[in-house]
């Protein structure tokens, strides 16, 4: 089907799974050990946007960017994952 891609990233990609916000979460976390999150908290803001720049390419190369199914949802679910842990993780550091 026809979708944009914010869209997608936004919603699509994490309704795709079927769980509640707080299951998801913790799932992502799960997988992810303490040297992640210590190596995530001790960057800077101009890190984060590198590393956006840096996966922006692969996001975007959808050959044609009004069908993004089920192969691109499995494609960049890895990629969606590792940036929600890594924002869920930066965020908590900011605020305390």
């Amino acid at each position: 089907g026809k979708s944009n891609l914010h869209r997608v990233w936004d919603s699509g990609m994490i309704d795709h799974w079927k769980m509640s916000y707080t299951e998801y979460s913790s799932w992502i976390m799960s997988t992810r050990t303490s040297e992640n999150i210590v190596s995530w908290k001790n960057t800077s803001v101009h890190d984060w946007v590198r590393e956006s720049v840096i996966y922006r390419e692969e996001c975007y190369n959808t050959g044609d960017p009004e069908r993004m199914g089920y192969r691109y949802i499995y494609d960049h679910t890895e990629l969606l994952h590792l940036r929600l842990a890594q924002a869920g993780v930066r965020l908590a550091d900011a605020l305390n």
